[in-house]
């Protein structure tokens, strides 16, 4: 009796031992399992057409251009245009740069054509009267046969530039002193055609008091 109500107290003292230990110590935390979230950002391709592509870069090069090209060869005075050609493997830089120029030359040539005409058109009106309606109608009518004569001399190339695509550029400009002659030409020109199977002295005094309206 004794021996098993000994080992009944050691094993009491066993549990109540273990079970203060079990009141001074910490609630063991509880592990929860989570899972962590890969946060990934996703590149969508863009589908673009030719056209797009093709704007991008030319965007890309235009952002590289000079100002002038950017302008058209515009200047303040004297009358200026831009000629391109381009760079590939089986043209050299001389070769391109005649291209460009041949280029540069017909769009100054198509860019004095429209200036001239609106310059004169302008001049005519101020020189109209009631007497030389129908005179100066014929004169503007011919205007741009006779601006197509005129051979446009005196134009100089002022700057070139090559591009990243291959684009080689070249500004060709006329001077104020050489627009002006040109101009004169013109006037002459146009004043031979209207005087020409002209026989009314009064008429012919009419036609070059108009034509002087046009010289510089």
């Amino acid at each position: 009796m004794k021996k098993e109500l000994y080992t009944a107290m050691l094993i009491g003292g066993v549990f109540s031992f273990t079970g203060c230990a079990n009141a001074n110590q910490p609630a063991p935390q509880k592990i929860v399992k989570t899972e962590q979230v890969k946060r990934e950002v996703v590149y969508q391709k863009q589908s673009l057409t030719k056209k797009q592509i093709q704007n991008e870069r030319a965007a890309e090069i235009d952002s590289t251009l000079p100002k002038w090209v950017l302008n058209e060869g515009y200047v303040e005075d004297g009358l200026g245009a831009i000629g391109v050609a381009k760079l590939t493997g089986s043209r050299t830089t001389r070769h391109v740069r005649q291209i460009a120029m041949a280029y540069a030359r017909k769009n100054l040539a198509s860019r004095f054509l429209t200036t001239v005409t609106a310059d004169f058109k302008d001049k005519l009106e101020d020189a109209t009267t009631n007497d030389n309606v129908d005179l100066v109608e014929g004169i503007k009518e011919s205007l741009e046969e006779n601006i197509k004569k005129v051979r446009l001399s005196g134009a100089n190339p002022r700057k070139h530039f090559l591009a990243k695509n291959g684009d080689y550029y070249i500004w060709l400009v006329i001077s104020p002193s050489q627009l002006k002659k040109a101009k004169n030409r013109v006037a002459k020109k146009l004043e031979r055609v209207q005087l020409q199977n002209q026989h009314n002295k009064a008429v012919k005094d009419e036609i070059s008091k108009t034509i002087k309206y046009l010289y510089e």
